[in-house]
């Protein structure tokens, strides 16, 4: 099974042949968000990873929504919120170019 590490989540096949996050505690939505929003679909990630690139160069506040959470990206940081609520994982925040790592390594880790 192939795992990878991102700072505090860790990625891995399951036994369905899908890619997974395990997350510390904080960042558990950001591991949801991975594995129910993008999944392995590398085309998405990268349109993430454009709308990020595109809000830090203009400046400018963009939203990405997904299946399970919305994203209100700015060039200082990324608000996640979850579209359906869950006490533990309803809102996280994280600076921009962390986020911005994490997607790349998901990114990486799909491919």
């Amino acid at each position: 099974m192939p795992k990878e590490k991102a700072g505090n989540l860790n990625f891995f096949i399951d036994e369905d042949g899908l890619p997974r996050a395990a997350a510390s505690k904080g960042l558990e939505g950001v591991a949801l968000f991975l594995e129910g929003d993008i999944q392995g679909d590398a085309l998405l990630a990268k349109e993430l990873l454009n709308l990020m690139n595109e809000s830090k160069k203009d400046s400018k506040v963009t939203e990405f929504i997904g299946n399970s959470y919305a994203l209100t990206i700015d060039p200082k940081q990324v608000v996640l919120e979850a579209l359906h609520r869950n006490e533990e994982t309803s809102t996280i925040r994280l600076g921009h170019n962390e986020f911005k790592g994490i997607v790349k390594k998901w990114l990486a880790f799909i491919k």
